[in-house]
């Protein structure tokens, strides 16, 4: 019996600080890249649902596939810079993120206790396509949805994917962004950016 409870109790708390380091992920690139700001002149919302975190590994795997193509050929993926000095997941750990991540199909939602420095509105996806065909939102309001992150095996990189809803075009934010993170004392920087490629 004592056994049984120190194997919940031990669970529970494994799953609490993977919880606070996921937070932590996206507050860090949230509050670096100026994404999530309350104070722009035009509101900006964060959306409840979270997106596909497996998308995020699929930019990444696609960009290191195509990592030895030559300067001037179309690539899939784009990236925010040409190269990554040692690609710090490789095929195998891919491989093994892939096994970890793709049957993890469980909805999560965002609340606003997971981003208290952020001070964010969080709003319902489904609310939002509502006040926009409303016209309830003023021209500019943009909104983001973030997906869990994915972190690496040694714990020091994550991969995270967001996309953007802006209704000055009344769109859902084309295919979205896929964005690798380094922990560097303690705080989670952006090393790359991976986006699907345009003619």
């Amino acid at each position: 019996m004592k056994k049984n409870i120190f194997i919940i109790c031990s669970f529970f708390l494994a799953s609490c600080s993977s919880i606070k380091t996921e937070e932590k992920i996206i507050q860090d690139f949230a509050i670096r890249s100026s994404l999530l700001k309350s104070n722009y002149e035009n509101p900006t919302y964060l959306i409840s649902e979270s997106g596909s975190r497996i998308k995020a590994l699929e930019y990444y795997e696609i960009a290191y596939l195509e990592r030895t193509k030559p300067d001037g050929i179309r690539r899939k993926i784009d990236c925010s810079r040409n190269t990554i000095i040692g690609w710090p997941i490789d095929s195998i750990e891919i491989n093994a993120l892939k096994k970890n991540y793709t049957k993890d199909t469980i909805s999560y939602y965002w609340k606003k206790n997971n981003f208290k420095k952020l001070q964010i509105p969080i709003i319902k996806y489904n609310d939002l396509k509502v006040k926009m065909k409303s016209d309830d939102f003023p021209t500019g309001t943009i909104a983001y949805i973030f997906s869990k992150p994915i972190i690496s095996l040694n714990g020091k990189f994550a991969l995270l994917f967001y996309s953007e809803i802006g209704y000055f075009r009344k769109t859902d934010g084309g295919d979205g962004k896929a964005v690798l993170l380094e922990k560097i004392n303690q705080n989670w920087v952006l090393k790359n950016s991976f986006s699907k490629s345009f003619d």
